[in-house]
């Protein structure tokens, strides 16, 4: 709307401006004073127009920031609503003493766990595996019914072998 105003404004100082030639060009030199008057007045009058528009569009901004304002407000109210309902809901102390409680328990769990795997290391002893190579030998000779006896114990080429290629 200011824009059509100031191209009106611009329009009509062209037409004012032309008759203040012609009214020079005659010599009527009251007309063209008069005639300067009202172009100088149409710029006074542009140059409010500016303004005006300058102050309007600061005034849409500031609206904007104070919508903007609100909004957040009622962003970090209803935030602190749902604070207000969790911290309801969950009762510190109770859920101190829970974790304590779980912390215990997965101590309890971590020591088991140590002396299970304590157990089983020990069960894997040189010992065990020694009874196991007889029994597989004896297991061997019954089941050949003796004839592969001169092959030697079953342990023992494995355990050879695995000297030679330390070595």
């Amino acid at each position: 709307l200011i824009c059509v105003i100031t191209i009106a404004i611009n329009r009509a100082e062209k037409k004012v401006t032309v008759e203040i030639k012609k009214a020079a060009s005659r010599g009527d030199m009251a007309s063209a004073k008069i005639l300067a008057k009202e172009v100088a007045q149409s710029r006074k009058a542009k140059d409010r127009l500016y303004t005006s528009k300058a102050h309007l569009n600061s005034i849409g901004m500031q609206l904007q920031s104070s919508l903007a304002s609100i909004r957040i407000a009622g962003c970090m109210q209803q935030s602190a609503i749902v604070m207000q309902s969790m911290n309801q809901l969950i009762k510190l102390p109770e859920m101190h003493k829970i974790m304590l409680a779980m912390g215990r328990e997965m101590e309890k769990a971590g020591l088991i766990e140590e002396l299970m795997e304590d157990m089983f290391d020990d069960m894997e002893d040189e010992g065990i595996e020694e009874a196991a190579n007889e029994e597989v030998e004896k297991v061997f000779l019954e089941v050949t019914q003796g004839i592969l006896e001169h092959g030697g114990r079953v342990g023992s080429k494995l355990e050879a072998k695995e000297d030679q290629q330390n070595k």
